[in-house]
């Protein structure tokens, strides 16, 4: 689980800082990753899980919740691991940060609505806005785009979650640099955004 290229680094002193951090910002919950990703996880998995449910519950103290992104340089990248993930941590301080265009670099998995059915929706507990599209003819094999463009249907997406009763944040990602300058590429993902809710019925006249 350790890069050659990175410091080690002691997760539960790092997680005591960012608890500390947390207090002082207002927020109740702290991200996280789950290492980065292995080629094969398999003989670790059980010990990454175990970090997992042993961060939760030291957040929990204080009354704060662990969110685990699924990333797809980790270990828990697409929708199906981060159920999986979900699953064998059943700690419920422990939630998802559900981030459909993360999900979307996988080239079989549907984001929405395949593996957003399957997950819980009571462990979902922030949600990343962004979208891609699949570049075969690229390295990667995929894009990130604005918000209201690929692979994600965000308007049926933001319905869903008003369907299934979430309250909490969602977090504009800014991957996108297509617009011109930073700025002009945050303003037009920030527009999708805003007509994928407007499509979902969700902003008033």
């Amino acid at each position: 689980m350790k890069n050659p290229n990175l410091p080690e680094v002691d997760q539960d002193a790092l997680l005591e800082q960012y608890i500390v951090l947390a207090k002082a910002f207002g927020t109740d919950r702290i991200r996280c990753f789950d290492f980065w990703r292995l080629d094969n996880q398999a003989e670790y998995r059980k010990e990454i899980n175990a970090r997992l449910d042993k961060a939760a519950t030291r957040c929990a103290k204080d009354g704060i919740v662990l969110v685990l992104e699924n990333e797809m340089a980790c270990n828990t990248g697409s929708g199906s691991e981060a159920l999986a993930t979900l699953q064998a941590v059943p700690n419920r301080n422990l939630m998802l940060n559900w981030d459909p265009g993360n999900s979307g670099t996988f080239p079989n998995d549907i984001p929405y609505p395949a593996d957003y059915d399957r997950l819980p929706k009571n462990r979902i507990g922030h949600v990343h806005a962004k979208n891609v599209r699949a570049t075969p003819d690229t390295k990667s094999g995929w894009e990130w785009q604005p918000v209201d463009i690929g692979k994600i249907d965000w308007a049926a997406q933001f319905k869903a979650l008003q369907r299934d009763g979430y309250s909490h944040a969602v977090s504009l990602e800014t991957h996108w640099h297509g617009g011109g300058t930073p700025e002009q590429s945050t303003r037009r993902s920030m527009q999708g955004l805003m007509d994928c809710m407007g499509k979902a019925g969700l902003l008033q006249a």
